[in-house]
């Protein structure tokens, strides 16, 4: 998980890569503080218009954003487990991002990353999370291509986590509940002292959701 530093001079804007969706968030140093500047959602245009890199640049220009690096936030796998779990993690997290290939093919086709996060008891989860190499690698690919570079690349899961403790500093002591809707799929997560301790992947998605005006289609 990143987190923005004091010392900073001028951080970085966040760039969240989604499927068909950019948005972008610019903060600015005010003190030993940080404010939000600027902010921007825009479509990526379909393969027939042109590529990323062209409307990235794009806004860019029209928000005038001095800086040129990028923390990004990307879509991937995400899970909590017990240690005894982890054998068992690798496999159904690599099985889940490569459908279909073997699981020898796991270190050439995905960049994976873990950590280990406490609960209030003390008690160790690992958290693990994972992306597909082509998809990581294009969107690089794209960002350099508008001139830009990515200093940090981070999971969407945690740079929800934290947004909201960035924005709630005063209320992370508290549970929260966080809901990302997607092009794809949803994330729900529940969080503790600012830590990540349930997560789970929804296949409801945003379009879905306004389509049905606000009906999931499940009856309790």
């Amino acid at each position: 998980m990143r987190f923005l530093h004091p010392s900073w001079l001028t951080p970085p804007v966040g760039l969240d890569w989604g499927s068909r969706w950019g948005k972008l968030v610019h903060l600015r140093r005010k003190g030993q503080t940080f404010t939000l500047n600027r902010i921007a959602r825009f479509c990526w245009p379909a393969e027939s218009e042109g590529d990323k890199s062209t409307r990235l640049k794009a806004v860019w220009s029209h928000l005038r954003l001095h800086p040129k690096t990028v923390f990004l936030a990307l879509g991937g796998n995400t899970f909590l487990t017990s240690p005894a779990d982890t054998l068992n993690l690798d496999r159904n997290l690599f099985q889940l991002q490569q459908p279909g290939s073997k699981l020898t093919d796991l270190a050439d086709k995905t960049y994976s990353d873990s950590t280990v996060l406490y609960d209030n008891r003390g008690s160790p989860r690992h958290l693990r999370i994972s992306a597909s190499r082509q998809q990581v690698e294009e969107a690089r690919q794209q960002i350099q291509q508008a001139g830009l570079r990515a200093k940090v690349i981070d999971n969407k899961a945690l740079a929800l986590c934290n947004m909201y403790t960035f924005a709630y500093a005063d209320q992370k002591i508290k549970p929260a509940y966080l809901l990302h809707l997607g092009q794809t799929h949803s994330l729900l997560l529940l969080l503790q002292h600012g830590i990540p301790i349930w997560l789970e992947r929804l296949d409801i998605t945003g379009d879905a959701l306004a389509n049905s005006g606000g009906q999931t289609g499940h009856e309790s």
